[in-house]
């Protein structure tokens, strides 16, 4: 048996950020094996630390809607809520704007979208409790960027890099997952790009807002996401040894803080490698079963996922939905001429003869560049000719007539097939549950 489906991680706190749920760039396999693993008897709060969900890239359209992976992944957050874990959501720069709606939320009286465990937070306190207790600042960390990164005229630059920086780890993501079936080797160039990106730009920040932050609130560390870059760094204020704690991300890497018990101060880790300590071999998949207790809070997810798609709509929404309607309209027309073109087949395999809604649709299909051959052309001239002439087609020209409205037929369905998938992925964009021609009116 595998060990995966049995084995529970231990914690009491865990902190995980950097998600970008939505975005098509969430390394939402191991994501959903960690949260389907842990012991949610004995788990007392979870800290979503910061883009949770990829907001700027769904608003820019790159991202389709949320996949059923990551979906499941709500359904457990949703468990973990419904049965006693707290949940602390604080947002992120790319889930940016839910901060203004902060308090609204967490002052909300109906509890069918997010539960009552389900707190929103600008930032929290983390106490470790015991003799020996610390207290942690959690927050997301981009206001600790330097002051150029978070000036408002400078967040199109900043948006334009991150999105290329997407592109660069979805098209990567494509052969990632394959590398480690095939290899078992985990391999991600964007987080050596991204590390090397970091040495480069590194002068750029310093601890000093981090540190007087800390002073400031007579603190023994803090706890931040942001920069996708997992680690812990001691440094000394005053007399005292504080911490900076970064849990990292799950697109990249796939990392998490946690402490098992009271009185510790969490500690990273990198998933990949916890594991393989336990022997988990196969990645979970969209098509494996997903447990009943999880998929119960299925109504909440897409209560969620609605919402997210009315904060964050795609801003090529009316161009996806023009694209759609001609689709539709298109393949109406294409199914219609099918219709015509099979019932043309019939009536001359019947009479031997020509008929002007027959002729009318080959005349149309000659006219048209790259349809017939020259030497076709000439063949269908002169049967046209025998027509006008109201002479009967010699089986040759009615077999000949035939095979051109087969062609016509073939070529057709074809056509019908692109629209077909055009209309499936402009659905899939548009978040529609039924894709079948369903117009917008």
């Amino acid at each position: 048996m595998n060990p995966a489906d049995f084995y529970s991680f231990q914690y009491e706190t865990v902190f995980i950020s950097d998600t970008h749920l939505g975005s098509g760039k969430t390394a939402s396999p191991y994501l959903y094996e960690f949260l389907k693993h842990l012991d949610y008897t004995k788990l007392k709060d979870l800290y979503l630390v910061g883009d949770v969900v990829g907001g700027w890239e769904h608003e820019d359209g790159k991202a389709n809607p949320m996949p059923e992976m990551e979906k499941r992944i709500l359904d457990i957050l949703n468990y973990a809520a419904a049965n006693g874990v707290k949940v602390h959501y604080i947002p992120g720069n790319h889930d940016e704007k839910l901060r203004p709606l902060v308090d609204k939320l967490q002052n909300r009286k109906d509890f069918d979208t997010f539960s009552k465990n389900i707190s929103f937070e600008s930032e929290a306190i983390f106490e470790t409790g015991g003799p020996d207790n610390k207290k942690f600042k959690v927050l997301h960390g981009d206001s600790h960027d330097p002051k150029l990164f978070t000036k408002h005229w400078f967040r199109p630059a900043e948006k334009a890099v991150s999105n290329g920086y997407d592109d660069f780890v979805r098209l990567e993501k494509r052969f990632a997952r394959k590398i480690y079936e095939d290899l078992g080797i985990d391999l991600s160039a964007a987080k050596m790009f991204k590390d090397a990106l970091k040495k480069t730009i590194s002068f750029l920040y310093s601890h000093k807002s981090i540190i007087e932050n800390i002073k400031e609130g007579n603190l023994d560390g803090i706890i931040l996401g942001h920069t996708h870059g997992a680690g812990t760094e001691e440094l000394k204020v005053g007399e005292r040894t504080v911490h900076i704690i970064n849990d990292g991300d799950w697109v990249e890497g796939a990392s998490y803080a946690g402490t098992e018990k009271s009185g510790e101060i969490p500690q990273v880790k990198g998933y990949k490698e916890e594991r393989k300590k336990r022997g988990f071999d196969v990645l979970p998949k969209e098509t494996d079963e997903h447990p009943a207790h999880f998929a119960a809070r299925r109504a909440e997810t897409e209560r969620q996922v609605q919402a997210m798609n009315a904060l964050w709509p795609q801003r090529d929404r009316k161009k996806l939905e023009t694209a759609y309607n001609a689709a539709v309209k298109k393949t109406e027309k294409l199914q219609q001429k099918s219709v015509r073109l099979e019932a043309a087949l019939e009536r001359v395999g019947h009479t031997g003869k020509l008929d002007a809604q027959t002729q009318h649709l080959l005349e149309k299909a000659a006219g048209k560049k790259g349809i017939f051959k020259r030497r076709q052309k000439k063949r269908l001239t002169d049967i046209f000719n025998k027509h006008a002439a109201s002479e009967k087609l010699v089986r040759a020209d009615i077999v000949f007539t035939q095979t051109l409205l087969r062609e016509l037929l073939i070529r057709n369905g074809r056509d019908i097939q692109k629209q077909t998938k055009d209309i499936s992925n402009a659905a899939r964009k548009l978040d529609y549950q039924n894709a079948a021609f369903r117009r917008i009116a």
